[in-house]
């Protein structure tokens, strides 16, 4: 698959010479939309399904998408036992969710990857670099000049200049220490255009999905809707 959402397929081609790589070239091949009512089908059963429609858990009052990801980094960094968490954006599926009962099945539709955290150890320089690269990723630049990285255990601000680009990060931690240990979703760890320094990893959560229905069948969540990272 090539860009997203099965639009194209990525093509690459290589020429060799001698057995070394001399050209390298990468297009996309636009695919027809065709549905499958075959695939519709099987997604309407899965929709269908008691167990994925069961509730898991209740909600106190509606949970915005910043909500979520809270929820997400929360909950990461409890069950990591670390000091601080960082969920990604992105990676919050859905938009809202409403007060009351939580099915199952929202909670896949929320973090459909497998997607897990990453527990490593952070400086509060590199947590600076991380939050800093990321807002000015020319990469990437769907993900960037945003509030990407969603904290748990901090509050950040990012200075920009009048061309948009952040120029410095002010960070606000719950308790300052030379080293913390943090829980990062496996997605920044891994994807390398989150440009920061890393150290190794020392182990991992259980899945995203895991922890989050583990954490509704404890009783009533209340969500934290209030940003934690801002720009100025």
């Amino acid at each position: 698959q090539g860009n997203s959402k099965l639009r194209a397929v990525g093509v690459t081609t290589v020429k060799l010479i001698g057995g070394k790589v001399v050209d390298l070239q990468t297009k996309y091949m636009p695919l027809p939309e065709v549905e499958s009512e075959a695939t519709k089908a099987s997604v309407e059963e899965y929709f269908k399904d008691p167990y994925f429609n069961e509730s898991v858990g209740t909600l106190t009052t509606e949970a915005t998408k910043m909500g979520l990801a809270h929820f997400m980094a929360d909950e990461g960094r409890r069950v990591a036992g670390a000091d601080m968490g960082f969920y990604h954006i992105g990676g919050t599926r859905i938009a809202s969710l409403a007060e009351g009962d939580v099915a199952r099945a929202k909670i896949f539709e929320l973090e459909p990857f497998n997607s897990d955290m990453v527990i490593t150890t952070m400086s509060l320089k590199e947590i600076e670099e991380m939050i800093f690269n990321k807002f000015n990723d020319k990469v990437n630049y769907k993900e960037s000049h945003r509030v990407d990285l969603i904290p748990s255990g901090l509050r950040y601000t990012i200075i920009t200049n009048k061309a948009g680009d952040a120029v410095a990060v002010k960070l606000y931690p719950e308790v300052k220490k030379e080293l913390y240990k943090v829980a990062v979703s496996n997605y920044v760890y891994e994807n390398k255009t989150y440009n920061y320094t890393r150290r190794a990893e020392e182990g991992r959560t259980p899945l995203v999905t895991t922890y989050l229905i583990d954490r509704l069948a404890e009783g009533p969540y209340t969500p934290d809707n209030t940003p934690r990272g801002e720009m100025r």
